[in-house]
């Protein structure tokens, strides 16, 4: 059975005492938090990467508010189910920051947020204006975890539920603590206000729900009768009911006095996390926690007492769950990082929101020690005996994909020692593992402390030589002495449970896979007596990858780079700023370094041989500038005029003093390379104003960047609307430029579909766009129209079409070839290879300078990794032909969204069936109406970015895989449209 984020709860309750989220506000003294300076890491797969706990819808129904455990706030679009912004309060290591709780304000100004912060500092909850993502207030009062809150309808104070057994009543605007609720004897998880704020009401693991007075504080009922913890209670609209949930499997209703008027006790062997009432009492809401059966949410009709609905979407824990404030859907999150919408009438699903990240459950090693395997899915077998499944691999040494591993190839790798020598390693107990000789215990391991021993778990070890073990729970991995049982060393990195753990087959290297969805390499002879920093670190999210050191040093796939960044507080009462691995490219980006690092041991020695000679950098001493919009203020802003001036601030941070600054809009650098502002000599801070066009009722985003010698910086985003006074729906052109090359003058270059692919891709566009653009024009050039000339006179063509409202879409199929210099080429249909291929070949340099003139939304999707190229299928000894270009067009300094054909040295495929690359068949399958995944009609980019990816992957087995990569910007955009 998987380990639920339920119960790890229950472990860090006694764990976490004294810990929430930080706030600010007046220095506290003692009582401020010790808020790191140092950048921490932060994983970023396009969502959330660890158990989601709460979601809100807002106000207007139009978005959708979530909190983690990775210590971030996520806001997701509703319509196309695309985040939209990424809020980052302060942290600190392993769990302090984690957000547990959230509530909106009724006028949807405000998200309140609580759950652990740092260790001996004030439990807070922390006021946020969702305006301009600003902490402004902080509550203080509670002595332990902070596990719900509440608004009062009219917003004028706030509910909170703790572990400390209390609930308060606060005063949104002065933060002075009205009442404190007491007389409940364990956490309170669930609070709740009633309709006229006159009471309120709480849910309490002490097996009760209790009705209190909200002036006075007095327990005017108790309401007793479930058996097992109350997760969570509701108030229905009208104020007559109130519901509770609780761990016994069961959901009550309790008239408004706290007297029991039904019990539903049907609804599956699960704990009840949470139940809520339809705004006309007819219905209920309930989700499912861990429990023998899949996990589960669904509907009671409270007229008849049966399940009217349910939703079985959900894979683990459901944390949460939420009913639309026009009573048409819900909103579930679950500890696999999921948030699901589905209509409460019938459970149909209607969005998944979701990041492209997983658990790793098993990691292992070839015998050679050049590739890992591990398993990110749950498929059974033993964490203990190191037995649950290996599904994919990875080459260390080339930094790419191998083979999946299957049941006859699982064999071959190497996985924990459980005998070495004379020695044995078997589990005696939930916290205890023995080390024998024959039938003599020669030690037992075991937690250190008495809290440990309670709460904590072993899940995985090994031995190794030396008289030693590695040993992972869920608290962490230790090496511990064999011989006498003593600790000798923490291996400190992961900040959740260890899954699994595996020695390299020579034992100077370790690897260990976490719930927190991370591998890590350790050196086991890393000097020292002390802690042990990872040698590196792996972050695989579908088919993009990131390996890292703790300075600061990467490698990435092509939209591999922003799947980490380095968060770094501002004080315990400011958000944190956030910098992308793609910000410190030009210093960090290094695979040479990285490809070295488990044969030599550290990052100093990859480094000497390298022949860089260079001591190791690290990220806190290369850190962007600070980039500040001064003006407009606000995360959302609505202005009348169709011209705005922009004010932007930057900042030196560190000793690189700033280069240039430009203006950023929907992602892409306005004006283009000549937007920029240079600054010679570079200065310490430099302030400009940009004047930036915008169309009447669309809502266009707007950051600013700044740049030093090693990194760039960017600034929050400000989503910008255009109200005209007689506002005029003026829809964008879709300009479409598709080129395809089958027939090359070089026979063994000839294709057979690419040319159909570029005409029927362009057909699919313009039939499927119509009502949706103003208009659609496409360009086709294929075969021998095709040649250096015709492609880059399409580009001209593009060009010249588009303005910053429009959406640009460009098709390549054909061949792509490298030259001696490793520049990219596409291939014209008369390249000629006895010549170099800048004589006949379109460069990647053109194509970037191309695009990055060309203003407006732009898409590439980009068909060039065929089988067979000049010279011989170069892939063999390079790596993916496109990752360079795919990852340059997507950074901030183009901002463009790249879907590439295939990954790493995969071939593009095609279909003699299908008349087709799969590539194309699939682009144009997913825009003729299958990737509509909510079913509104339209085609967003993110939908067909999802159907792609599953779909070719599909059409050819698994030997291809599509790759996609855009800037984190770039808002969701519609491409087509379903016709009926």
């Amino acid at each position: 059975m998987r380990h639920t984020t339920s119960q790890r709860r229950g472990v860090w309750v006694g764990l976490v005492l004294g810990l929430s989220l930080a706030g600010g506000g007046a220095a506290r003294g003692q009582d401020e938090p010790n808020v790191p300076t140092q950048p921490l890491l932060a994983l970023d797969a396009g969502g959330h990467t660890a158990c989601v706990n709460k979601v809100l819808f807002t106000p207007d129904g139009q978005e959708l508010v979530t909190v983690s455990d990775d210590k971030t706030i996520r806001v997701w679009d509703l319509a196309s189910g695309a985040p939209l912004r990424v809020i980052r309060p302060p942290m600190g290591p392993g769990v302090e920051g984690m957000i547990y709780c959230a509530a909106i304000s009724p006028d949807g100004r405000y998200l309140a947020v609580g759950g652990y912060a740092w260790t001996g500092g004030p439990n807070l909850i922390s006021l946020i204006s969702l305006a301009d993502e600003r902490i402004v207030r902080q509550y203080f009062g509670h002595e332990n975890v902070i596990q719900d809150l509440a608004f009062s309808s009219d917003g004028r104070r706030l509910l909170s539920g703790s572990n400390d057994t209390t609930a308060k009543i606060w005063d949104v605007q002065s933060g002075e603590c009205l009442t404190t609720l007491t007389g409940h004897t364990k956490a309170i998880y669930g609070v709740c206000w009633s309709p006229d704020g006159k009471r309120c009401a709480t849910a309490c693991y002490d097996y009760t729900a209790a009705i209190w007075s909200a002036n006075s504080g007095q327990r005017l009922a108790v309401l007793q009768g479930h058996t097992a913890e109350v997760e969570s209670v509701d108030w229905s609209a009208d104020g007559y009911w109130l519901c509770t949930a609780a761990d016994d499997n069961t959901v009550r209703i309790w008239d408004a006095n706290g007297k029991l008027l039904q019990t539903y006790d049907h609804l599956g062997e699960h704990n009840i996390k949470c139940a809520r009432f339809t705004k006309d009492r007819t219905r209920v809401i309930w989700v499912h926690g861990y429990g023998t059966d899949a996990d589960l949410a669904g509907v009671i009709d409270l007229k008849t007492g049966q399940i009217a609905a349910t939703y079985t979407g959900h894979g683990n824990t459901i944390m949460d769950g939420r009913i639309s404030p026009d009573g048409s859907l819900v909103a579930s999150c679950d500890a696999d990082c999921l948030t699901a919408v589905w209509r409460i009438d019938d459970g149909a699903e209607v969005q998944r929101m979701v990041g492209n990240n997983s658990n790793i459950y098993a990691v292992a090693w070839s015998p050679d020690g050049k590739s890992i395997a591990f398993g990110d899915e749950w498929l059974g077998g033993s964490v203990l005996q190191a037995t649950t499944v290996l599904t994919r691999s990875f080459d260390l040494s080339q930094l790419e994909f191998g083979d999946p591993v299957t049941e006859e190839t699982a064999g071959q790798w190497l996985r924990a020692r459980l005998e070495l020598g004379s020695l044995r390693i078997e589990s005696t107990g939930k916290t205890t593992a023995d080390v024998l000789r024959g039938n003599s215990v020669v030690c037992t391991i075991q937690p250190v402390t008495d809290y440990d021993r309670l709460y904590d778990r072993i899940r995985c070890y090994t031995l190794l030589p030396g008289n030693r073990a590695a040993v992972g729970s869920n608290f962490g991995l230790w090496l511990y002495n064999t011989q006498t049982g003593e600790r000798i060393r923490q291996l400190v990195g992961h900040n959740a449970l260890v899954y699994a753990v595996s020695p390299s087959k020579d034992n100077r290297l370790l690897l260990s896979a976490s719930g927190d969805s991370t591998i890590r390499l350790w050196n086991l002879d890393a000097p020292g007596e002390g802690e042990i920093e990872p040698l590196l670190s792996l972050f695989f999210a579908g088919n993009e990858w990131i390996a890292w050191t703790p300075q600061g040093y990467y490698a990435a796939s092509a939209g591999g780079e922003r799947l980490i960044g380095w968060h770094v507080n501002n004080g315990f009462d400011h958000m944190a700023h956030y910098h992308s691995a793609a910000q410190f490219r030009k210093q960090f980006y290094r695979p040479d370094v990285i490809k070295l690092l488990p044969q030599t041991g550290s990052v100093e020695a990859a480094l000497a041989a390298v022949g860089a000679g260079e001591r190791p950098k690290t990220v806190a001493d290369n850190l962007p500038p600070e980039v500040e919009i001064v003006s407009p203020v606000g995360a959302t802003v609505q202005v009348n005029t169709e011209e705005l001036t922009v004010r932007v601030r930057a900042t030196q941070v560190g000793t690189h003093p700033i280069t240039s600054l430009q203006l950023m809009l929907n992602g892409r650098p306005l004006g283009g390379k000549g937007g920029i502002r240079f600054y010679e000599p570079p200065r310490q801070t430099v302030e400009e104003t940009f004047q930036v066009p915008l169309i009447s009722g669309v809502t266009q985003t707007i950051q600013a960047r700044a740049d030093n010698e090693v990194s760039y910086g960017l600034s929050r985003g400000v989503e910008v609307t255009y109200a005209a006074p007689q506002p005029e729906e003026r829809l964008p052109a879709l300009y479409v430029l598709a080129i395809g090359v089958a027939e090359y003058n070089a026979n063994d270059l000839r294709l057979n579909f690419a040319g159909e692919d570029a005409r029927r891709l362009a057909e699919t566009l313009s039939k499927h766009g119509h009502g949706l653009f103003s208009k659609v024009e496409t360009k086709v050039i294929v075969d021998q129209d095709a040649t250096q000339k015709g492609i880059l006179g399409g580009l001209v063509w593009l060009k010249q079409q588009m303005t910053q409202h429009d959406i640009g879409v460009l098709f390549f199929s054909g061949h792509g070839d490298k030259d001696e210099t490793g520049t990219f080429y596409l291939l014209p249909c008369d390249a000629d290879p006895e010549q170099p291929l800048i004589l006949s070949a379109v460069s990647d340099a053109q194509v970037k300078g191309f695009l990055q003139g060309i203003p407006g939304r732009l898409l590439v999707l980009l068909d060039a990794c065929h089988a067979g190229t000049l010279g011989g299928d170069r892939r063999k000894n390079a790596r993916s032909l496109t990752d360079d270009l795919v990852r340059d067009l997507s950074n901030d300094d183009y901002g463009v969204v790249v879907m590439a054909s295939s990954m790493g040295r995969e071939f593009s495929l095609e279909n003699a069936a299908k008349r087709s690359g799969m590539f194309t068949f699939a682009i144009v399958e997913g825009l003729t109406g299958h990737a509509d995944v909510n079913n509104d009609g339209f085609i967003y980019f993110n939908e067909l970015d999802t159907f792609v990816s599953e779909r070719v992957k599909d059409l050819t087995s698994g030997r291809q895989h599509p790759v996609t990569s855009k800037s984190a910007t770039i808002r969701p955009f519609p491409l087509s449209r379903k016709l009926d």
